[in-house]
């Protein structure tokens, strides 16, 4: 059996088929205890495949339907699910959630239910635990403060260990999601934007709830990032200016002359670095008072940190730039072609993530390696704290690695040349890698062979003339 939008095909055998109009909607069918079920909008039953019944006391569209060997089950949208003894009579189940459901299995004693980033577990169709939740829509900002990781994205998830994460209360409203956060004081500040009215947004939360509506910046409509530094919060976005507030509720618009939209903000030896679109770099000394300086490059730059004494911003096509000082930047070969997200720094090593699950670590922020993620969708950020990276990324994922793990996997540096001998400048000590020790190792046995032939060859010839 196979069923479409509304039609009903049968067939003996897979190869000849009959089709008949279906009176509803429909998108499964499956053979349940002796019958056909066929779920839409509405729900058909069949002994034969060619005679249905309907059934239309729904109030939700349903996706599909399973038997558990007492019970049927149906589940579909806005999270609905129906129970069943006898597959007439109808219960609608309470599950907790909104999102709607689109597959539904029944094996190793539990019922499983999946949807727009949910997934359900039950043991009889009536008790539900919800396993995952919400997690749809991408998370693009993940901290680390007081105690807590916060990934942000349209909600707000915390984890003490980067492992567990649990769903804060924290709501603002829908179509308005984060892109950075920072902690200060004793609050939490999270600022985003909204691809509907083009404003950006600041909200501040005490720990447990939001403290006001929010804060809308249209001045500065595309805010990116913010950061604690100098006793301040420092919020950035797109325009040639960025805010600053001591709370997180008052906040002063201050300008920047720095002309485009700047991405990403960290503070290192004693100021702070923002990097942003076609490759401008901003430098400060106190959040307030700002100066360009020269990338030498145009390419997007949406990732900045600082460590080893030195800063490393990434951004599209892979680039990756160093600089001691924030003011004097250098090009690194960074091995892909990737968008590079975000970049950060721990415990003697730079990772950097971006599109298409890319992860890249460095040791020294010039040579770089991929680590494999695993994925194959967009990671928007990452950072360290608890000795370990924790990255968040696209259809709600969080990502963990032990810093330790990480280091271990990364390839022996390559030896650099030696110093030239003194006593013979023309001459430079190379070091040998073990490709060229092997090699020099069947040279040095051909060439013995070779000899040792020669000899008894020769000795040979001397016996036979003898």
């Amino acid at each position: 059996m196979a069923v479409g939008p509304e039609s009903i095909l049968c067939s003996p055998d897979g190869d000849n088929w009959t089709k008949q109009d279906a009176p509803i909607t429909l998108s499964r069918v499956r053979w349940l205890n002796g019958r056909f079920f066929a779920v839409g909008n509405g729900l058909l039953t069949s002994s034969d495949g060619g005679t249905w019944k309907q059934e239309s006391q729904f109030d939700s569209y349903l996706k599909d339907i399973a038997w558990n060997g007492a019970h049927y089950i149906a589940a579909g949208t806005a999270g609905s699910v129906y129970t069943s003894r006898d597959g007439v009579a109808w219960t609608k189940e309470n599950v907790g959630i909104s999102e709607p459901l689109s597959s539904l299995t029944w094996g190793r004693d539990q019922l499983v239910a999946v949807g727009e980033g949910t997934v359900l577990t039950s043991p009889d169709g009536s008790a539900w635990k919800i396993c995952i939740s919400e997690l749809v829509a991408p998370l693009f900002a993940v901290a680390w403060s007081d105690d807590q990781f916060m990934a942000l994205g349209e909600r707000a998830y915390s984890s003490s260990d980067g492992l567990e994460w649990a769903l804060e209360d924290w709501y603002w409203g829908n179509n308005r999601p984060l892109r950075g956060c920072a902690r200060g004081q004793d609050r939490w500040v999270a600022v985003g934007w909204s691809d509907y009215d083009f404003n950006g947004y600041i909200y501040t939360f005490d720990g447990n709830k939001l403290l006001e509506a929010g804060t809308t910046v249209p001045n500065l409509p595309f805010l990116e990032d913010v950061i604690w530094a100098y006793n301040s919060f420092i919020a950035i976005g797109y325009g040639d200016a960025v805010y600053l507030s001591s709370d997180g509720l008052n906040w002063t618009e201050q300008k920047t002359g720095v002309l485009g939209r700047l991405l990403s903000i960290v503070q290192g030896n004693e100021q702070l670095i923002a990097v942003g679109e076609s490759g401008v770099i901003a430098t400060s000394p106190n959040g307030v008072t700002w100066s360009e300086v020269n990338s030498d490059t145009t390419e997007h730059l949406t990732g900045v940190t600082w460590g080893d004494d030195q800063y490393v911003a990434v951004g599209e096509k892979g680039i990756i730039l160093t600089s001691p000082d924030g003011v004097t930047w250098t090009k690194q070969d960074s091995g892909t072609d990737s968008f590079l997200c975000s970049v950060a720094r721990g415990n003697e090593l730079f990772v950097a993530v971006g599109s298409q699950g890319v992860i890249m670590v460095s040791a020294d922020g010039k040579n770089w390696y991929t680590s494999s993620s695993g994925v194959k969708f967009k990671l928007h950020d990452v950072t360290w704290s608890q000795n370990a990276f924790i990255v968040s990324g696209d259809l709600g994922s969080v990502l963990y690695v032990a810093e330790e793990t990480l280091a271990k996997s990364l390839p022996e540096p390559i030896p650099e040349e030696e110093p030239v001998n003194q006593d013979n400048p023309a001459e430079t000590q190379v070091p040998w890698s073990k490709n060229s020790l092997l090699f020099f190792s069947c040279c040095v046995g051909a060439l013995a062979i070779l000899v040792i032939g020669i000899l008894m060859a020769a000795h040979k010839n001397a016996k036979t003339n003898r």
